[in-house]
């Protein structure tokens, strides 16, 4: 994945306050959860608030400052 510097880095910078949870749509294993989601391009990122509730997903593209910019609100 081209992104996966990327996350890493985000990963890596925000886990002291973010949990970063990778699936892979490929494993069946996680079919009925790929439904629930609405998992239909990869690669998809969502962000939950601690609410449990989608703030706002990125389907293809991901920008960090708008996870940095979201992390502060």
């Amino acid at each position: 994945m081209a992104l996966e510097p990327v996350v890493n880095r985000l990963e890596s910078s925000m886990s002291d306050t973010v949990n970063f949870i990778k699936l892979n749509v490929k494993d069946h294993i996680v079919d009925e959860l790929s439904k629930q989601l609405d998992l239909e391009v990869t690669p998809t990122f969502i962000f939950f608030g601690r609410d449990g509730i989608e703030q706002w997903r990125s389907v293809g593209h991901l920008d960090p400052r708008r996870i940095k910019k979201s992390m502060l609100a």
